[in-house]
């Protein structure tokens, strides 16, 4: 699921994110802002909803 590009944030394809045992989940933010990982969160909810 494409999110907003913001720093700190990690985009796999799906064979890494399958070698890395992750499931389906793409991608990796490792920033210290937990407002910036709801924000990711909720954007990500959003486009999955739109597409169902």
């Amino acid at each position: 699921m494409p999110v907003t590009k913001v720093d700190n944030l990690t985009v796999l394809t799906k064979e890494e994110a399958k070698a890395k045992k992750m499931g389906t989940c793409q991608w990796m933010y490792q920033g210290k802002s937990l407002d910036t990982a709801m924000k990711l969160v909720q954007e990500a909810k959003d486009i999955f909803l739109k597409e169902q």
